[in-house]
C-alpha cells in the first residue's frame, strides 16, 4: 500500500504542480490580457477624447452653419419682402402703363379718323375749290367777252349818240 500510497502522492505532487504551471500561465496570460486591455483602452480613451473634441468641433461648426443659415433665412426672407414690395410697385407701374398706353392708342386711332375725314374734307374742298377756279376762271372770261360787247356797244351806241347830235345839231 505504500507504494499505492506513493504512487498516489507522485500523481497528486504532479497533478498539483500541472496545475501549479497551468495556473502560472494562466496568470501570465491573464497579465498580458490586463496590459494589452489596458494598452487598448488607454488607445480607446484617446480615441474617445478625440472623438469628442471633433464632436465638440462639428457641434460647434454645427451651431455656427445654423446660425448663419439663420441669418440667411432672415435676410432672404427681409429681401423677398422687399422683392414682393418692388414687384407690386412695377406691376402697378406696368398696369398704368398698359392703361395709359390703351388710351394712347385710342387717341392715335381717333386722331388718324379726324386726320383722314379732314384729308377727305380738304381732297372735296381743293376739287370744289378747282370746280370754282374753273367756274370763275369761265365767268371772268365770259365777263371779259361781255364787257368787251358792253364796250362795243357802248362805242357803238356813243357813236350813234354823237351822229345823231351831229344831225340834230346839222338840223
Amino acid at each position: 500500500m505504500a507504494t499505492d500510497q506513493e504512487q498516489d502522492l507522485t500523481y497528486w505532487k504532479d497533478l498539483a504542480e500541472l496545475r501549479e504551471q497551468e495556473l502560472n500561465a494562466l496568470q501570465e496570460e491573464y497579465a498580458e490580457f490586463q496590459e494589452t486591455s489596458q494598452d487598448y483602452e488607454s488607445a480607446m480613451e484617446k480615441e474617445l477624447q478625440q472623438a469628442q473634441g471633433q464632436v465638440k468641433k462639428y457641434e460647434t461648426k454645427l451651431n455656427q452653419v445654423a446660425g448663419d443659415l439663420e441669418e440667411t433665412r432672415h435676410k432672404l426672407l427681409k429681401s423677398s419682402e422687399v422683392d414682393q414690395l418692388k414687384i407690386s410697385k412695377l406691376e402697378s407701374v406696368l398696369s398704368e402703363a398698359i392703361a395709359q398706353t390703351k388710351v394712347t392708342k385710342q387717341q392715335v386711332v381717333s386722331l388718324e379718323t379726324d386726320n383722314e375725314k379732314l384729308e377727305q374734307q380738304l381732297r372735296i374742298s381743293e376739287n370744289l375749290m378747282a370746280d370754282l377756279e374753273y367756274k370763275l376762271d369761265t365767268s371772268l372770261e365770259e365777263l371779259a367777252l361781255i364787257q368787251g360787247e358792253l364796250d362795243e356797244s357802248k362805242n357803238h351806241y356813243q357813236e350813234q349818240a354823237d351822229r345823231l347830235r351831229q344831225q340834230l345839231s346839222d338840223m
